[in-house]
């Protein structure tokens, strides 16, 4: 998989979700805590054999974020299905699943620069369009506007 080092403090590389599992799970409560959405109700329970189908099959990315030291360690991901748009079936689209850099490492250009370099695979691999949300309370509309993303709508959910 393709290593870059944009910040020095920082390496971002493509990997296999099946392979950073354990990592990916210890980052898990604290993004957990910041998105969620009446845990009361609807508690963290990754489908991981889930994820390990999808990414079988060639549609799903991950680009990680590591601390660039002699043992890198986990400090961030992002995570987008693949899959050819419905409406137009030669249109290959990213649906960013979840993306989570570990506070302390939210300064300067960090978070930025892991979405772009998750753009650069994705764009690499022919994805054409891809789609992320963004949880309301997390402030993150500036980031994707200084991106060049666009709102085309917006979701609303509900517990039932």
């Amino acid at each position: 998989m393709t290593d870059r080092v944009l910040d020095p403090g920082l390496r971002f590389t493509r990997e296999r979700y099946a392979d950073c599992i354990p990592e990916i799970h210890l980052l898990l409560p604290g993004h957990y805590a910041e998105v969620k959405h009446a845990p009361d109700r609807i508690t963290l329970n990754l489908d991981d054999a889930g994820y390990r189908q999808i990414e079988d099959l060639g549609n799903l990315v991950l680009v990680t974020a590591r601390a660039a030291r002699a043992a890198p360690r986990l400090v961030g991901y992002h995570l987008t299905f693949l899959r050819n748009d419905l409406h137009s079936v030669h249109t290959l689209i990213g649906y960013v699943d979840s993306y989570y850099l570990l506070p302390e490492y939210r300064r300067g250009w960090n978070g930025f620069r892991l979405i772009r370099e998750s753009e650069r695979v994705l764009r690499e691999l022919g994805v054409q369009k891809v789609y992320v949300g963004a949880t309301e309370h997390m402030q993150t509309e500036n980031l994707f506007r200084f991106g060049k993303y666009q709102i085309e709508e917006k979701i609303f959910s509900k517990l039932l």
